[in-house]
């Protein structure tokens, strides 16, 4: 038999007397505080991810169209890639791999389609306003242009001009639509003139 704090031939057994034993409940508090903190992380990245979700859908309004060569194999590796002065929009850094003079010219047609679908309104009672029909189709062609210029001011030294347009949307719907007292015809354009 082992007595607490004595010597037993060569076995020795130490406790500490001060310690309080562990019981069931506590057991179970711990783990309703573990699973706590587990909840409270999941929920701050949860709220962290929703909160970053309206900057994503503003890119619905981007123009990938910067460059010829990039559109031409589908922008893959179009981060790392410099086939030509287009390099200025995704990747300035990439005029180091530029020798000489560039210019590159840049012009896309871009053909949305845009549709309403009125399934389920009706009128308001006190208005008498007719609906309205479902406004054709409001997207229409645009021609995205873009220019870019690139040169050598030394060996070490790289200059580069790029005039483009990375935003854009219109829309022009017809005159007896549904949503006619929010608008017709709405746009927004960016032009952007970056140096490197």
């Amino acid at each position: 038999m082992l007595r607490w704090g004595k010597t037993v031939g060569r076995a020795s057994c130490r406790c500490n007397m001060n310690r309080k034993p562990v019981f069931l409940t506590q057991l179970i508090q711990r783990e309703i505080v573990m699973q706590f903190k587990r909840n409270a992380i999941n929920l701050a990245v949860t709220v962290a991810m929703l909160a970053m979700a309206g900057s994503v859908q503003a890119s619905g309004f981007a123009l990938i169209e910067q460059s010829g060569s990039g559109l031409g194999n589908a922008f893959a590796g179009g981060a790392a890639s410099a086939e030509d002065a287009s390099t200025i929009f995704y990747n300035p850094a990439g005029l180091s791999r530029l020798g000489g003079k560039q210019i590159a010219v840049i012009g896309s047609l871009i053909n949305p389609s845009v549709k309403f679908s009125d399934t389920g309104s009706s009128p308001a009672a006190a208005s008498g306003q007719p609906l309205g029909g479902n406004g054709g189709d409001a997207g229409s062609l645009a021609f995205v242009p873009s220019a870019y210029f690139a040169m050598d001011v030394n060996p070490q030294l790289k200059f580069g001009l790029g005039i483009n347009a990375p935003f854009g949307l219109k829309t022009e719907y017809e005159a007896g639509w549904a949503g006619r007292f929010q608008a017709l015809k709405s746009g927004s354009s960016d032009i952007c003139v970056g140096k490197s």
